[in-house]
């Protein structure tokens, strides 16, 4: 987790030598190079969920997560906000068909 922590300040601080008003990330070399472990903390259901560095960034940057990550579900947006997978969910908040 150290190395992410190094690896996202080295970055900034790229971003922060450069003359621009707007810091926009661009788009790394590597496909999906960020990979998170994560649990649900009601069942602990476990996902491995791959994502671009750049949109990582973006997201903690304050873009929302649905247009930072457009690539992984709901499901896998919902694990990463809240350690809640998806069928507990569903139990929580079931739908009124």
């Amino acid at each position: 987790m150290i190395e992410f922590f190094t690896r996202i300040i080295y970055i900034l601080k790229g971003w922060f030598a450069q003359e621009q008003e707007d810091l926009v990330p661009t788009k790394l070399s590597d496909p999906l190079d960020l990979e998170f472990e994560l649990e649900c903390k009601y069942c602990d259901y476990e996902e491995n969920v791959s994502v671009h560095e750049s949109d990582y960034i973006s997201w903690h940057n304050g873009e929302f997560i649905q247009d930072a990550f457009p690539y992984l579900t709901a499901g896998q947006r919902e694990l990463m906000l809240s350690n809640t997978c998806d069928d507990c969910w569903d139990r929580f908040f079931p739908d009124d068909d």
